[in-house]
Formats: structure tokens, sequence, C-alpha cells
């Protein structure tokens, strides 16, 4: 799908656990932007896909079926960023784009220009606590990690609270527009 694509795009990334839902929504609250998160835009359809025995016993996340699912979930969330005439946020772990290859030239290229890309640089202790806390069968199947990307981005402490993270961002984003 080809999109004119003019507005900037704002991508919030990091490992599950490490708060993405929740600094999108409230950066996208303070930017006036769309919110577009990969779990909303792609989970009820695997939900239902999983509940209806499509995927055997394996959950959705399940890493054999990741070849599979991940191009479509991640190819949907481009076309739905790609179609905004309005900034947006979008959330996701972003891991293949954010190591600068193919997909991060097939991100840059659906968007017709580099998108703003802020990290939640966290501990294995944080986010294997918020991954319990929360209790998702889809965390079952995450491996911890997430190296700091290749591309250039704006990394933020996922310890800090949410209101700080958003004031950082937003002063970052305002230097790159001067």
């Amino acid at each position: 799908m080809t999109h004119e694509h003019s507005a900037r795009v704002v991508l919030v990334a990091g490992p599950a656990g490490s708060g993405k839902s929740t600094l999108g929504e409230a950066l996208a609250a303070e930017l006036g932007a769309a919110l577009l998160d990969l779990d909303v835009v792609t989970n009820p359809v695997l939900d239902q896909l999983q509940a209806a025995g499509l995927f055997g016993d394996r959950h959705w996340n399940d890493e054999s079926l990741r070849p599979l699912l991940r191009p479509a979930r991640y190819a949907a969330l481009r076309d739905t960023m790609a179609a905004q005439t309005v900034q947006a946020v979008a959330v996701a772990p972003w891991t293949a784009e954010l190591a600068g290859g193919e997909e991060w030239r097939a991100l840059v290229e659906s968007l017709s220009g580099d998108p703003v890309v802020v990290w939640l640089n966290a501990g294995s202790e944080l986010l294997a606590s918020r991954r319990e806390n929360r209790g998702l069968d889809r965390d079952a199947h995450i491996i911890d990690g997430g190296a700091s990307p290749a591309v250039a981005h704006i990394a933020v402490d996922a310890a800090a609270p949410t209101v700080d993270q958003v004031r950082f961002v937003v002063e970052r984003l305002a230097s790159l527009s001067r």
C-alpha cells in the first residue's frame, strides 16, 4: 500500500513490559496525535483465530509462529500509519526494524521518511516484574532483551514516572523541530 505521508510519526519501542502502551497513550494525548498500537490493531484478530483453534495448542505469539504472523502484523500497522494524515504515535516492539536492516528500510519507505524512535530502556528485573503483574498469556513466550536500536533514537528510562517520560520526549521532539 502506498500513500503520500507528510505527518510526523513517533515510534514508541521497547521490550515487553517496558511501558510502551502507557507512554504511547500519554504521549499521543500530549501531542494531539493518533495512537496506533500494534496490539490494538492486530490482537483481536489473532485472539479470534486462537479461540477457533487455528494454532493448535500453541499461542499465536509462540516463536514457531512468528515467521508467519510477525510480517502480517507489522504490515497492518505500517499501512495504518502510512494512511494517517495527522501526526501519529505508533506503539510496538519494532525489534527487527530497529536493527536497521531491510525492515527499517521498508518502514521508512512506507512513511516517505524517517520516523522519530523513542526507545524505553528497562532492566530485566523491571520487565519481569511488570510482565508478571499483568499476567498475559502472550508474555509466556517473551524472550527478555531488546538491544538498543541501531537507528537514531531518543532513549527513555522506563522506570521513570510516565509524566516525566512524556516531558522528556516532548522536549526532545521540540529540539528536533528546530
